[in-house]
């Protein structure tokens, strides 16, 4: 499995950026001192459009804005996503945002919701890629995960997800399965949750340890497990 997954921009044509004022410049003589009240930016692609508003941004050189209580939105034809933040650095050459402080994502398509609560959120526009390497909470539908880092595709609307030394709930009817492993994958398209390296799974007193556990969130059944060994039930 690759560490690395794909946010949906298949290929930039076009790359374009606008903004409102609602208020003036401030500096306006120093470039690099600059104050943008109620900054509106806007960027295209194929797939996707993207609007980063916020209260205040500061212009930097000619292509950073630091920008404070931001607000964006992503659409595409198959999903929207929201990002929240106190802060954000939004770097236009480098093609990066960089979301900070009470982080809030969540991104919604058909049945599925994922959502993510985090202190840092990357939004890498050129590699197309959305990642944090700090601890986060993400809940996915029925499932719950606590986890050191996330990696992030929802390509062509599929949601992949990955997960640095995780631990999950997944909500059932009556109960509530446990599991923790040294990374977590889902993968929405095939309804399958992968526990890999040192992988516990708790279906309510019935353990099971091993080097990788595919499991089917939908059936609610486990499908494969290697070098497994059952240590307790029930």
């Amino acid at each position: 499995m690759k560490n690395i997954f794909l946010f949906p921009f298949l290929f930039i044509i076009h790359l374009a950026l606008s903004y409102n004022l609602t208020g003036e410049i401030i500096d306006n003589e120093y470039q690099s001192n600059s104050y943008i009240e109620r900054p509106n930016f806007y960027v295209f692609n194929t797939n996707q459009s993207l609007q980063l508003k916020g209260d205040q941004a500061r212009l930097k050189g000619d292509s950073q804005y630091f920008i404070k209580n931001v607000d964006a939105s992503l659409v595409s034809a198959f999903s929207e996503s929201n990002i929240t933040s106190e802060e954000a650095n939004y770097d236009k050459n480098q093609e990066t945002i960089e979301f900070e402080q009470s982080v809030n994502f969540s991104h919604s398509r058909e049945k599925d919701n994922f959502s993510i609560n985090t202190e840092f959120l990357g939004f890498d526009i050129a590699n197309s890629k959305l990642f944090t390497d700090k601890r986060a909470e993400v809940n996915f539908n029925k499932i719950k995960i606590n986890s050191d880092g996330v990696i992030l595709e929802t390509l062509s609307g599929i949601i992949s997800a990955e997960f640095k030394k995780g631990n999950l709930e997944i909500q059932n009817l009556d109960s509530i399965y446990k599991g923790s492993a040294d990374k977590i994958i889902i993968l929405s398209e095939d309804n399958t949750l992968i526990l890999e390296g040192q992988a516990i799974f708790d279906q309510v007193g019935l353990i099971l340890q091993a080097d990788l556990i595919h499991y089917d969130y939908q059936e609610n059944k486990i499908l494969k497990s290697i070098n497994s060994e059952i240590k307790n039930q029930i």
